[in-house]
């Protein structure tokens, strides 16, 4: 019997947020500030769903697109040919990249991220 792994539908990632904050709109403005800072205008524009925020507003939990977006690191010249080696992430690794870098109210800091939902509330006891 072999093993087929599910394909992944979404990614989520449960983040801390200074100050708390419990207005998902807020949140969801801060993650599209972080994403045009760090990567531009049309990155702003990366597929994010708030999923949870706590009554306190120190924990969210947000959902994103698995698709994989390719971006262009470096050229290196091989024998006079042009090569163009592409470095490939998640749309989950750039969210969570340009929130590490950004200087948008509310501050998110990322606690785990994981393609399966329920294993983000085994650590903690989060109730959706």
């Amino acid at each position: 019997m072999s093993a087929h792994p599910l394909p992944q539908t979404y990614h989520y990632i449960r983040f801390t947020l200074s100050p708390p904050c419990s207005s998902p709109l807020i949140v969801r403005r801060a993650i599209q500030e972080a994403l045009s800072q760090a990567f531009g205008a049309t990155a702003s524009n990366t597929y994010v769903d708030i999923l949870y925020v706590a009554d306190n507003g120190e924990v969210a939990v947000v959902r994103t697109s698995p698709r994989c977006v390719t971006l262009p690191v470096s050229i290196f010249y091989l024998q006079n040919k042009s090569l163009s080696v592409m470095d490939v992430r998640s749309e989950a690794s750039r969210v969570m990249a340009a929130l590490a870098v950004s200087t948008a109210e509310p501050r998110l800091s990322a606690l785990t991220e994981s393609p399966f939902l329920p294993s983000l509330s085994a650590q903690n006891a989060i109730v959706f």
